[in-house]
């Protein structure tokens, strides 16, 4: 289920943020209802990374930094749990 698979929601969250198309100058005479989204957002991957945390797991403010602490040791812990297969 790609919406609840760890790997699935970073891949698409480093996509948007490194794949350049939410940075690009769009022509102000663009129709509005084919302009690409302008925003990363990521809320099916802040929903998965916080589902079992009591702070994270609410929309309320947290703190950044606690919060890329936590997103860390998520990814260490996937990497022990779910390896890349040899190549």
């Amino acid at each position: 289920d790609p919406v609840h698979d760890f790997n699935t929601q970073t891949a698409k969250l480093g996509y948007g943020l490194l794949s350049g198309l939410y940075s690009r100058e769009i022509p102000a005479d663009l129709d509005p209802a084919l302009r690409p989204p302008m925003t990363v957002r990521p809320q099916m991957f802040r929903s998965l990374i916080g589902r079992d945390h009591p702070e994270f797991g609410t929309k309320r403010q947290q703190d950044a930094a606690e919060f890329l602490e936590f997103f860390i040791d998520q990814v260490h812990k996937h990497c022990l749990t779910d390896p890349t297969p040899d190549a």
